[in-house]
């Protein structure tokens, strides 16, 4: 096998699992795809440094899809709707949760 840096694009996708409460105090599971930002070795160390979850989540964000608003149409993916997302718990740690497990995987492959 073989790595081709020519094929790295700036973005890539990632699933995002997310177990939301219902009113019968269940939780269902739901799912999305979001499109991050790829960052080199240096922005990654300082995204470590990063205080919180939804900083790390701002600066790697540029879409997303399967997120559907209230009215069951697909949300665009504006900083505004990303921070309405943000303020529901269970998906902001869902997100980062993604993100360095993403980020983790690929360290582990690369070692």
């Amino acid at each position: 096998m073989t790595l081709r840096l020519a094929t790295q694009t700036p973005t890539y996708r990632i699933k995002v699992e997310v177990s939301l409460p219902t009113e019968k105090g269940r939780f269902e599971r739901q799912d999305f795809w979001w499109d991050v930002r790829r960052v080199d070795s240096d922005e990654l160390d300082e995204l470590v440094l990063v205080k919180g979850q939804s900083e790390v989540i701002r600066r790697v964000h540029t879409a997303w899809s399967g997120v559907l608003g209230e009215d069951g149409q697909p949300l665009e993916p504006t900083p505004e709707n990303l921070e309405a997302l943000l303020l529901i718990p269970q998906v902001r740690v869902a997100m980062a949760a993604a993100y360095w497990s993403n980020i983790n995987d690929v360290r582990q492959k690369n070692l």
